[in-house]
């Protein structure tokens, strides 16, 4: 009988170590799974926050293009807007040339006809010197 009742605590005792083994390997189990969890949800973020820096990176980029192109356009306009100026200048300045020779040419046709008009007088003069001349003697 005693060394039935020695078998059982032994066996009891092997029974309890057994639960307590399992017990704590229960426990490393659910610590693992729980540090897994972890490792996955920090993953996750880690994923999570470069996505959006890169949507912020990529929008910055965006903006500074759409500056650089309201920069690029401005300037075009700028320069639309100063040759357009320099080209009605121009036409101005060509304009006025004309101008100015059409009335060259006017005064140069004036002093042609005065020229010729002061030619036809004098010779109507030398006729009429002529006339009384010749009526004189």
């Amino acid at each position: 009988l005693e060394e039935h009742l020695k078998q059982q605590a032994e066996q009891q005792k092997q029974k309890e170590e057994a639960l307590q083994k399992a017990a704590q390997q229960q426990q490393e189990d659910l610590r693992a799974q729980r540090y897994t969890q972890l490792l996955k949800e920090l993953e996750e973020q880690k994923l999570a926050l470069a996505a959006e820096l890169d949507a912020k990176r990529l929008e910055e980029h965006l903006k500074q293009q759409a500056e650089q192109q309201k920069q690029k356009e401005e300037a075009l306009q700028e320069a639309q807007r100063v040759a357009k100026e320099e080209r009605a200048m121009a036409e101005e300045e060509q304009r006025q040339k004309e101008q100015a020779l059409l009335e060259a040419q006017n005064a140069q046709k004036e002093a042609a006809e005065a020229e010729r008009q002061r030619q036809e007088a004098e010779a109507r003069d030398a006729e009429k010197k002529k006339a009384k001349c010749c009526v004189v003697q």
